[in-house]
């Protein structure tokens, strides 16, 4: 490992006066930033990166976000706010987006020990198909504890514990009737799964299309099974409870999937049913 080089044309920041070291500049490249989809006056803080294991080429990061209150004179005291924890995806490491801007952990109601602010802890434990995640929570804003008139305080802070089932950080929901229409794609492998929650009353069928976007024989919508309930992994298959779709590898199709009252956190092709994941390679 080698440091970042040091760009001496990049002028220091001296956010914090001459006598204080300067923060880092510019010349180090930009992982994740604030963007106009934030109010104003948003930090990111502790990004909390981590290279998940348990599926192709991603990483995730759970930044703290810090919304900032008014300073004095409006504001009772200087650096102060709530902060909650987001999350953002990536497939290299390098550059990430927020899929949108629901907290993924939220503030706890006022009163609380989660009511002020937390910071994601790095990493997380596979158990089963749970995952767990540690952080540091407080019912404390920023600056609380410093301000003239200092917020009520139950603790400083604590560890919590977040569990969530496998794959599920992020999903697409179709409240009512929705598409997915993938880009093209190249797979290897024989089988398809869906991480689904279709509840009791929703439902999805499943597609596979050529590059164009035209429907291939024996996959079409038409012949597909319905997909019902709550899955980790669920087969996809189509008419005959067929489910080989080994005949499409190493070409490039596209996934056309049509729900109702579902939401899809992922997909995977599967090299058999007791093999691990295959690759998927996007034509973009």
């Amino acid at each position: 490992m080698e440091p970042w080089k040091y760009d001496h044309s990049v002028k220091n920041l001296m956010l914090w006066g001459k006598d204080s070291l300067p923060p880092p500049g510019y010349e180090f490249p930009m992982a994740l930033s604030y963007d106009d989809f934030d109010p104003p006056q948003t930090d990111i803080y502790n990004p909390a990166v981590f290279h998940y294991p348990w599926a192709q080429d991603a990483w995730y990061a759970f930044p703290s976000v810090y919304r900032h209150f008014p300073e004095p004179p409006l504001g009772p005291c200087v650096n102060d706010g709530l902060l909650e924890i987001q999350s953002a995806v990536s497939r290299d490491g390098v550059r990430f987006q927020r899929p949108d801007r629901t907290p993924y952990i939220p503030l706890g109601v006022e009163g609380t020990w989660h009511a002020g602010q937390m910071y994601m802890g790095i990493g997380m434990i596979r158990r089963g198909d749970r995952l767990l995640q540690y952080y540091i929570a407080s019912d404390v804003s920023h600056s609380g504890y410093r301000c003239p008139k200092p917020l009520h305080i139950v603790d400083i802070s604590r560890v919590f514990v977040a569990v969530q089932l496998l794959d599920r950080f992020v999903g697409i929901q179709a409240p009512d009737e929705g598409w997915l229409l993938t880009p093209p794609l190249r797979f290897s492998g024989n089988e398809l799964e869906l991480n689904i929650d279709c509840g009791a009353t929703g439902e999805a069928l499943v597609e596979i299309d050529d590059a164009n976007g035209v429907p291939i024989q024996g996959f079409s919508l038409d012949e597909s099974d319905r997909v019902r309930g709550n899955h980790l992994r669920k087969k996809v298959s189509w008419r005959n409870g067929k489910t080989d779709v080994s005949a499409l590898a190493e070409q490039p199709i596209r996934l056309r999937i049509r729900m109702r009252s579902a939401k899809l956190y992922a997909f995977q092709f599967l090299a058999g049913p007791t093999v691990g994941r295959e690759t998927i390679k996007y034509d973009m």
